[in-house]
């Protein structure tokens, strides 16, 4: 909230008021933009712990168990830090620093699955399979999985994903809608 144009209207404030306000409201806008350096300052200290791990797992000699053993670590930023490192090894063509990037990225997305209730591993198998046959096939072959509170999952989780606003959510989102209405069409 507190962005370049945040601080311009401040200013302009504090040039339109005199006396105790005008003191006022600079001792606030100091203040605000010392909050600001302190957070600016925290997020590069995250992000750098977040190189720092992920180069400790792409250089050391089993990513896959440098992953394991680091998972508590692995946050939100980390993922961040390893999506920008697959997007620039993709841009400077490095086949060999993309693929260990990659396969660091699906060690780590397999542990958060291992780590999933099964319903929504169930959820997201469905997600991964081919529309409208595979998922089919797969809700015919597990009718007792599909239970309420599961259509329950699937309709909550499409919400969330529809409020999303990259284009790819809402179409994660629609695909989950469809497939709900495939499971409640067998039940």
């Amino acid at each position: 909230l507190m962005d370049y144009t945040f601080f311009q209207k401040l200013s302009e404030r504090v040039d339109a008021s005199e006396g105790a306000e005008k003191t006022r409201l600079t001792q606030l806008r100091d203040h605000l933009l010392e909050i600001t350096q302190q957070l600016d300052q925290a997020t590069r200290e995250t992000v750098a712990e977040g190189a720092k791990l992920l180069q400790e797992i792409i250089n050391s000699p089993s990513p896959r168990s440098a992953v394991q053993e680091h998972m508590a670590e692995i946050d939100e930023v980390f993922m961040n830090v390893l999506a920008a490192n697959m997007q620039k090894a993709q841009q400077d063509k490095n086949e060999s620093l993309f693929e260990r990037l990659a396969m660091v990225y699906d060690e780590v997305m397999g542990m958060i699955q291992q780590g999933l209730p099964p319903e929504v591993q169930f959820v997201d198998a469905l997600l991964n399979e081919e529309y409208p046959d595979g998922t089919r096939a797969m809700l015919q072959e597990n009718r007792e999985v599909v239970t309420p509170e599961v259509l329950d999952l699937m309709d909550q989780m499409a919400k969330e994903l529809a409020q999303r606003e990259d284009d790819e959510a809402k179409e994660t989102a629609k695909r989950l809608r469809d497939i709900r209405t495939q499971a409640m069409l067998l039940a």
